[in-house]
């Protein structure tokens, strides 16, 4: 599949995802596919899966700890408070231990099933806020790409 990704197309339903949440990894084609596979094929590497382990894991865990310090019986938000370990989890495993302080405000921010599906109607606040984090989040990223990683005592920096 690799070797002859022009050959395999995503079936008609995906049309319409595509439209709703762009053209990303799950749902592009064809060179622009290639190109972001070939960005994230280190990530992916089977080497790289005890460390990605070990990572979610110690989020994962971190989170708990948190709850549990949390007084007894109060009432929190599963939702919210697992979206915001997914998102933890996404940064842990894209930038390892040391997260970029600038991406801090996209791993912080609100986000659940109403402001995402507002986030894909053109012109709402929703998506104009969107917009705004994936530029921010696309300037770090493209700055990191563009230098590659530099590392001290065994840790990327940023």
């Amino acid at each position: 599949m690799l070797k002859n990704n022009k050959n395999y197309t995503k079936c008609t339903p995906y049309g319409l995802l595509k439209v709703i949440f762009g053209r990303g990894l799950l749902f592009n084609e064809g060179e622009s596919w290639f190109g972001q596979r070939r960005l994230m094929r280190r990530t992916f590497h089977p080497n790289r899966h005890a460390l990605m382990h070990a990572g979610i894991a110690e989020t994962i865990a971190a989170q708990m700890a948190q709850w549990r310090s949390r007084p007894d019986g109060q009432k929190i938000d599963m939702e919210s408070e697992m979206s915001a370990l997914a998102r933890k989890m996404m940064g842990r495993l894209l930038f390892g231990e040391q997260v970029p302080q600038e991406v801090n405000f996209i791993l912080d921010s609100e986000a659940n099933k109403f402001n995402f599906l507002l986030a894909n109607v053109q012109g709402s606040p929703q998506n104009l806020y969107m917009r705004y984090l994936v530029k921010r989040l696309d300037k770090v990223l493209y700055r990191i790409i563009k230098g590659g990683l530099k590392y001290l005592d065994g840790q990327p920096v940023y």
